[in-house]
């Protein structure tokens, strides 16, 4: 379920960056989170053992990239939409989970 979430978010965001190059900016949120989301379900049924984590960390850029494509052709924001939007999905589907894993870190 948190995998989900936080995918549909990642995939959003790249949804929505493609939509500020293309027509809309609500289609492209909404149709990349969507897709995002879908994506992030079908990593999270990926049978796991208990010494697993938790979220399926490992569908973060897939799900930014997919969310992308799918809020690109929604916005109709074009090849070079595309091409940025997919970039910026997958690059935040990196930079996400290490960024909080690195906020929620103990200090000494």
């Amino acid at each position: 379920m948190a995998s989900s979430i936080v995918a549909a978010i990642i995939g959003g965001i790249a949804g929505a960056i493609a939509g500020l190059i293309g027509d809309g900016f609500l289609t492209g949120l909404f149709s990349g989170a969507i897709a995002g989301g879908v994506v992030g379900f079908l990593f999270s049924l990926a049978p796991r053992s208990f010494e697993d984590p938790r979220i399926a960390v490992e569908s973060f850029s897939p799900a930014g990239f997919i969310g992308a494509i799918v809020g690109s052709v929604a916005a109709n924001a074009g090849l070079i939409g595309a091409f940025i939007s997919c970039g910026a999905g997958w690059v935040l589907g990196l930079l996400l989970p290490a960024m909080l894993i690195a906020t929620m870190m103990p200090r000494e």
